[in-house]
């Protein structure tokens, strides 16, 4: 883990790319191919040290289909980035809400798919079909059966 004042120093550049405040940082696992991503969930636990994006978008009626569409777009782009895991998206029940969760190695790593979606437009094209709510987390909890 970067010294504390380093770690700051990124947080901050992160909530400036995101335009949102960064609350901490996360935990998951190496993505499969492309072919096996309907049977990859993520992988979290609490000792991992995985960085985990939680971002939800708010959309209008109708919106989430386009959304998830370039959200899948951008997963397939940033999955080239060194240090960048997995993605998976989630769509809520009543229509209007769009989960996007991705997973990245460290920090570092997650700093750099997010510069890289930035720079190649998806951030913009992004908040032009759902109001965005981003953070970085740390897993403090995981049960499973």
């Amino acid at each position: 883990m970067p010294p504390r004042r380093t770690r700051d120093k990124q947080l901050a550049l992160l909530r400036r790319w995101l335009g949102a405040h960064v609350e901490s940082v996360a935990l998951s696992r190496r993505c499969q191919s492309a072919s096996e991503q309907e049977e990859v969930m993520p992988f979290i636990r609490t000792d991992a040290g995985i960085v985990t994006q939680i971002n939800t978008f708010t959309v209008p009626e109708g919106g989430q289909q386009p959304l998830i569409e370039l959200l899948e777009e951008a997963a397939r782009f940033a999955s080239t980035t060194p240090g960048w895991r997995s993605a998976s998206l989630h769509r809520s029940h009543d229509g209007t809400r769009v989960v996007n969760l991705a997973q990245s190695d460290s920090l570092e790593a997650a700093l750099r798919v997010i510069e890289r979606l930035r720079a190649a437009g998806f951030l913009e094209r992004n908040a032009e079909l759902g109001e965005a709510h981003p953070g970085l987390y740390d897993v403090v909890f995981a049960l499973e059966r």
